[in-house]
């Protein structure tokens, strides 16, 4: 069941009531009194869907590396509920076998560079979790929680969502919509997953594939027909790349991703994800990075420069969260 991100005012008034009853119920004498209440939760549920674009490129990178890897989505709203990831965008940051970590300035560089569109449109964070389980660590779980806790109650005409997903080589996946426009909390088992288009990608790997094998029989030789596998069958590999999109093939995303995801050898344990605001990234940075302006400044025009908005702006500090957020969500519509 979708938990509710914030509490109506009729949620207060049934907690409120519940709370006053268990009271009257309870007998205590010096002890702290402690009163719990549910999470108010419904039945709704919620669609993620994939462009097929944007699925076989989010496991290409998956299926890449032998470490974490990270990555961001373009994401439409469809519906009340229903969500449309359109593409998969990588950006610097460096990975180990457990962890993903970028480097700001690299990572702010690389915000800059984008359209105010797809800017905008960046509501989608995805990492690998290798062979391992897709359940959220608790990196994960405290960014969430720090997201959630710094976003403004909608008005009207708002629309902010956000999306986790961690998946696996075996294709495990687990999800969190944050829907605050509709107060829902969408967890894994609230979400249905599906990819649109597969015809047609069937169709691309198809074309792809005959291509590949009439070129392969066209170079057989003598000795090419000594390959012959145990059961007596003719053995051969093929190696075929991909049009995922037209004119982008899946090469191009692996050497897209090679200039940018780079293997992170440290001894020393370090804190996971970049931290750039409520639309884009996963975790807060660690502590141990230096205290730098974020990208944010730069992207959001026409702020006065004075010493309240560059500390507005530092890089995640626990007494600026509130501003920080306001000065976010002003520059992204959010």
């Amino acid at each position: 069941m979708a938990k509710r991100i914030y509490l109506s005012d009729e949620d207060i008034r049934a907690a409120l009531e519940k709370a006053t009853q268990e009271l009257r119920n309870t007998k205590f004498h010096s002890e702290d009194v402690k009163v719990t209440l549910p999470a108010p939760k419904d039945n709704r549920k919620a669609k993620l869907v994939f462009a097929a674009s944007a699925w076989v490129k989010m496991y290409a990178l998956v299926h890449k590396y032998g470490t974490e890897v990270e990555w961001h989505g373009l994401v439409e709203r469809k519906g009340e509920a229903e969500f449309l990831i359109k593409d998969i965008l990588i950006f610097p940051h460096e990975v180990s076998s457990a962890t993903v970590v970028s480097d700001q300035r690299c990572y702010e560089e690389w915000l800059d560079s984008l359209d105010d569109e797809t800017f905008n449109a960046c509501r989608f964070h995805g990492h690998s979790h290798v062979n391992m389980a897709v359940s959220p660590s608790g990196v994960d779980m405290t960014y969430r929680k720090n997201i959630l806790g710094n976003f403004a109650t909608p008005g009207a005409g708002d629309d902010y969502f956000y999306i986790f997903i961690i998946t696996n080589k075996k294709g495990d996946i687990s999800g969190e919509i944050y829907d605050l426009s509709n107060n829902a909390l969408y967890a894994t088992n609230e979400i249905e997953f599906s990819v649109i288009e597969i015809e047609d990608i069937k169709r691309r790997i198809k074309d792809a594939f005959h291509d590949a094998i009439e070129e392969y029989v066209d170079r057989l030789t003598q000795k090419n027909l000594t390959s012959i596998n145990s059961k007596g069958e003719l053995s051969f590999t093929i190696s075929s790349d991909v049009e995922v999109e037209d004119d982008f093939f899946l090469s191009e995303l692996i050497s897209e991703a090679e200039g940018v995801v780079v293997e992170r050898r440290v001894t020393t344990p370090v804190s996971t994800y970049p931290y750039h605001g409520t639309y884009n990234g996963s975790a807060p940075a660690a502590a141990t990075t230096p205290k730098t302006t974020s990208s944010l400044q730069s992207k959001r025009p026409d702020v006065e420069d004075d010493d309240d908005y560059g500390r507005q702006l530092s890089l995640y500090d626990d007494d600026d969260e509130d501003d920080y957020y306001k000065l976010y969500r002003e520059r992204c519509s959010v």
